[in-house]
């Protein structure tokens, strides 16, 4: 292989949608030609999170397009699905320069991978030393074709990232990595849960680019309408379980310091202006009683965010090794 031929691979996880394989290595062909002059070549992993089906013929490849399927030992979901192909690529490709992990079914485009790539190469040598080279591209999600519905219910899920964790979640696993990137994120616990997440945690410098999804090769979406989604959207507050914590201890501080505040004023009015006010009987026993719940709260919170930094280290594995599952198409 020429030094100067630019190694990409692309993890696409696979649920029941292998029929969405052959169109996918169709396009990827093209983006070949576009990615590096020419120069390039992509390995493309598919992730077979569908372990009931064991893929059996191969579809046709072009020049520089390799495939391989990594058959998981059940179904783990696609987030976990992509999370186990990094990690196995990481293991066993020691010479791919970038990694796009995207969806099987089109809605992800393929075309718009030189696009992410572009904003990761390096321009000057010196720069491949610098953590800034550390850096990932996503696609921002623009125009959708679901349905109303889900359309609503991803942009509540977005307000409820936002309003939860101070942090915009508007991109999904359309993601490129740079080498050292993808290993910083296949070593991070919380890559098996979410990915999108993972990378907003990892602080890593990340670019945005503006992609509109496309309609599917063929099928429908297993994802399962709203409610595939609110449970996403779980996953995505479980990894990002530091920064609710720390959202709801300033809020619950907020209130605690106006808490103190308004149980002075009860004192006052009780005891010094009572003679001065004609209140309801027991106003002042609710009040405190209001009070001591907030207190209550801000307790709660503080024992939630300690909760949190324990467990930043506990040790969290799959019950299996993604690096020694069978690899199908590897010929």
């Amino acid at each position: 292989m020429n030094p100067k031929t630019l190694n990409v691979a692309v993890v696409v996880p696979c649920f029941e949608d292998f029929a969405c394989v052959q169109p996918l290595v169709d396009e990827l062909e093209q983006v070949q030609q576009q990615i590096s002059d020419k120069n390039s070549m992509i390995k493309v992993l598919v992730v077979n999170d569908s372990p009931w089906i064991i893929p059996d013929k191969k579809p046709l490849l072009p020049d520089n397009i390799y495939l391989s399927c990594l058959q998981l030992p059940f179904n783990v979901g696609h987030q976990t699905a992509i999370a186990c192909g990094i990690k196995w690529l990481i293991k066993h490709d020691p010479n791919f320069e970038y990694l796009v992990s995207m969806d099987i079914d089109g809605e992800d485009d393929p075309h718009k991978i030189p696009l992410l790539i572009s904003r990761l190469i390096s321009k000057h040598e010196n720069e491949k030393q610098a953590a800034n080279y550390r850096r990932i591209a996503v696609a921002k999600r623009g125009l959708r074709r679901e349905g109303k519905k889900f359309i609503a219910s991803y942009e509540l899920y977005k307000f409820l990232t936002i309003l939860l964790t101070g942090k915009q979640l508007d991109f999904g696993n359309f993601i490129a990595f740079s080498r050292t990137a993808a290993e910083i994120i296949a070593a991070t616990p919380e890559v098996t849960v979410h990915l999108a997440a993972t990378v907003i945690k990892s602080r890593i410098p990340t670019t945005k680019v503006k992609i509109d999804r496309r309609h599917r090769y063929t099928g429908f979406s297993k994802m399962g309408g709203s409610t595939g989604l609110i449970l996403h959207a779980f996953k995505a507050f479980t990894v990002l379980s530091d920064y609710i914590a720390v959202r709801l201890l300033r809020f619950n501080f907020s209130l605690a310091v106006f808490s103190i505040f308004a149980l002075l004023l009860v004192v006052i009015l009780r005891f010094v202006l009572s003679s001065y006010f004609t209140v309801f009987p027991g106003w002042a026993s609710l009040a405190i009683l209001t009070i001591a719940t907030f207190f209550c709260l801000t307790t709660l919170i503080v024992f939630s965010l300690c909760l949190q930094v324990t467990k930043r280290s506990m040790h969290r594995n799959l019950p299996f090794s993604p690096e020694q599952c069978e690899l199908y198409w590897n010929e």
